[in-house]
């Protein structure tokens, strides 16, 4: 006689239709959504398509696997045991059966999210030659598959001096306008020039998608002042919101340093561009320090950091192998001294509450703590030819 004895009662058969259930419903939400780029009847991409026949295909193995787990497994000799053990089974039985449900949507979700994530096919190599210093990613200029005219916009090719009797509009964005992943005619840039011909048809009207990806209002501003504003739009319509949003933030494989209300901080397709660009070759960051005069350390304006430092690479090329730098040394004169009073700690600390004294490096926020004292010489990053004692 064994340990189990296994049949299906009224409740467990209601437990398994309710996980059939389950599966049917995200097959019925699954059905109603619409790719990006649809090909399959005009709804499903490919590869979405295969992920719809996988989820009919497994539905009745699925079907079968939980009915064989939720069969009425029950311990003879002990109740106590026996009412654990169908407790325990139950719980798992849910668990295993809502991680079978929802395993071919997350193969395709991890698939789909690793296409997006590949630096090698989200920013290609080839955009470094066009990068902008200041509007960084700027679109593809003449792409036939984006729609992207001569200057970069999505839309019908214009010339910076406006026709008579045209009326031109510029929409201004992010990735949200650009759309980069519908077709042209999709867009609501182009919906919106259609229905607006539509409800003019006297009017000449021109609307230009001047989108881009990761654009913030600060970009903007820039892409207004030096290119837009000389194609004489009579409209600008400005949509951003995400990309702002996600500046406050410091995300470590975009920003560097603490939120900076310039967005200084938030580097964006730079990051990309130079773990595309200088691929599996390490980065080094070099600091070059003064020597101590007279035994004592010369310090600069960021504690750990010299005034002339260098940001390395790999790289066998000599054009790739120092990708930044700054150089800031200014030479002392030995000749010239001069001979300042020595203060105690307590006196020090003292003019520094007073105001006679500034910390050079002063945190956003929280407090600052003093855990040691000792003379150092303090090194500027501006013009200077003596050495201050600090």
């Amino acid at each position: 006689m064994g340990l189990f004895r296994s049949s299906i009662d009224k409740s467990n058969r209601l437990h398994v239709f309710l996980n059939a259930g389950l599966y049917l419903v995200l097959m019925v939400f699954l059905f109603f959504r619409v790719s990006d780029h649809p090909v399959v009847f005009g709804r499903y991409s490919v590869r979405f398509s295969i992920l719809l026949l996988a989820y009919f295909l497994f539905f009745f193995p699925y079907f079968k696997i939980v009915y064989f787990l939720f069969k009425n497994r029950q311990f003879v000799r002990n109740e106590y045991v026996q009412t654990f053990a169908a407790f325990f089974f139950k719980v798992f039985t849910y668990w295993f059966s809502i991680v079978l449900c929802l395993m071919p949507l997350e193969i395709y979700l991890r698939t789909d999210l690793s296409n997006f994530m590949d630096l090698s096919n989200f920013f290609e190599e080839r955009n470094i030659a066009r990068f902008h210093p200041f509007l960084q990613a700027v679109p593809l200029k003449g792409d036939k598959q984006l729609n992207t005219n001569t200057a970069g916009f999505r839309g019908r090719e214009i010339t910076k001096e406006k026709p008579k009797g045209v009326y031109r509009i510029f929409v201004m964005g992010g990735s949200a306008v650009f759309s980069g992943d519908q077709p042209y005619e999709l867009t609501h840039c182009a919906i919106l020039e259609k229905k607006l011909r539509e409800r003019y048809p006297d009017k000449n009207i021109e609307v230009l998608n001047a989108g881009a990806h990761w654009y913030t209002t600060e970009h903007a501003l820039i892409q207004y002042l030096f290119t837009i504003k000389d194609y004489q739009p009579d409209m600008i319509i400005m949509w951003n919101g995400i990309n702002d949003f996600y500046r406050s933030f410091s995300p470590k494989q975009f920003a560097f340093g603490k939120f900076q209300s310039d967005y200084s901080h938030f580097y964006g397709p730079i990051s990309r561009m130079v773990f595309q660009y200088f691929k599996s070759r390490p980065l080094i960051e070099i600091h070059l320090f003064r020597d101590n005069y007279y035994n004592l350390p010369s310090l600069g304006p960021d504690q750990g950091e010299a005034n002339v430092w260098f940001l390395m690479s790999g790289s066998s090329q000599a054009e790739k192998k120092i990708i930044a730098g700054e150089f800031h040394y200014y030479q002392v004169d030995d000749k010239k001294a001069s001979t300042y009073p020595i203060k105690n700690t307590a006196t020090a600390f003292e003019d520094l509450k007073s105001g006679k004294g500034f910390i050079v490096k002063d945190p956003q926020e929280g407090n600052v703590v003093i855990r040691k004292v000792y003379l150092a010489y303090y090194d500027p990053d501006k013009a200077s030819n003596f050495f201050q004692p600090i």
